[in-house]
């Protein structure tokens, strides 16, 4: 989101990059691409990308749709209790 307000700098999204291309750096999903030192300038693309397109997509007008047209009422509810799943009965003489 900083990198998204106005009068933000080409140093200043720089550094915001960098920043949070450490803090992430370690986490599981992104190992795959620093693990390796021959991956890292790929890493530091792919990444850079990734956050030039979500900031693109934070600053559009279509991002944030109009909350009175999402109908919340077709999504299951959340809830802590077990769902067995109903599994078709296996045939006769096939093992299960």
């Amino acid at each position: 989101m900083r990198l998204a307000q106005p009068g933000v700098t080409a140093e200043q999204k720089a550094q915001l990059k960098r920043e949070l291309y450490e803090t992430v750096k370690p986490m599981y999903i992104f190992q795959g691409l620093t693990a390796d030192i021959v991956w890292l300038p790929e890493a530091v693309r792919f990444f850079d990308a990734r956050v030039d397109m979500l900031v693109q997509d934070y600053k559009s007008p279509f991002f944030s749709p109009r909350m009175d047209v999402v109908d919340r009422s077709i999504y299951p509810q959340a809830t802590t209790k077990p769902f067995t799943l109903q599994w078709p009965k296996a045939k006769s003489g096939r093992s299960q």
